[in-house]
């Protein structure tokens, strides 16, 4: 068989061209640090180091007491003690000079005692997210182009003390190395998502990132490889 060293350096070569998705975690917060040091459950809980309640109230619970979902250390419960008013928890962690697109994940649960649901806002684009009493925490993906001005919000309606939980927050940038501008695909993982025009999403997660293939770079690549395959044949 005869050797095809021009065809191999010429196929490496293309792909090393290719543009590289990388994705990178720029922030994570799965409120285990909060309340220090006795990481415990507040009532109508205001000291996030990350977020802030910027109407009614919000409960840190887990560790043991007030703990609908052990093993899951602390979380919120978004609407405070009765009386207070669903809270609004809003994200205030400082994501200056990352470019987009950025993906945002989460974990949602039910409230263990009724149904209920909880509204998303990124970017101003806003998501509804129903469950059932008993449903157990899984995780959500939202994307968004820009990282300009961002803005996250939990919206809780309602002001009986029970609210929807939320743990692990993750803000991930997607972009083509060397860039910081493009990149990936997100949608929502998991659950009953009501989109805020009155749609509804159902979909399963999907991956954090995808690597976009340019289609001259992707049919060069086909045709390397088949020009490869048939001087084989041929040997």
């Amino acid at each position: 068989m005869r050797p095809l060293p021009l065809l191999s350096a010429a196929l490496s070569a293309l792909v090393a061209a290719l543009p590289a998705a990388a994705a990178t975690v720029v922030f994570e917060d799965d409120f285990d640090d909060e309340n220090a040091p006795s990481h415990r459950f507040v009532r109508n809980y205001t000291g996030f180091a990350n977020f802030e309640v910027t109407r009614g109230g919000v409960d840190l619970i887990g560790n043991g007491r007030l703990d609908h979902l052990p093993g899951n250390g602390l979380y919120v419960e978004l609407d405070g003690k009765k009386g207070t008013g669903g809270g609004t928890l809003r994200f205030n962690a400082d994501l200056d000079g990352l470019a987009g697109p950025l993906e945002v994940s989460f974990d949602l649960a039910g409230s263990q005692r009724q149904s209920g649901g909880v509204v998303v806002s990124l970017q101003g684009e806003r998501t509804r997210y129903n469950f059932n009493r008993d449903d157990d925490f899984r995780t959500f993906t939202l994307r968004t182009e820009s990282a300009e001005d961002f803005e996250l919000l939990f919206i809780q309606g309602g002001s009986d003390g029970i609210g929807i939980l939320l743990d692990n927050v993750v803000i991930t940038s997607l972009a083509e190395a060397g860039d910081g501008g493009a990149g990936g695909d997100g949608g929502h993982g998991g659950g009953d998502a009501d989109e805020g025009n009155g749609g509804a999403d159902t979909g399963t997660a999907r991956p954090a990132v995808a690597v976009p293939v340019p289609g001259a770079a992707a049919a060069g690549i086909l045709l390397l490889g088949g020009l490869a395959a048939r001087r084989r044949q041929r040997d």
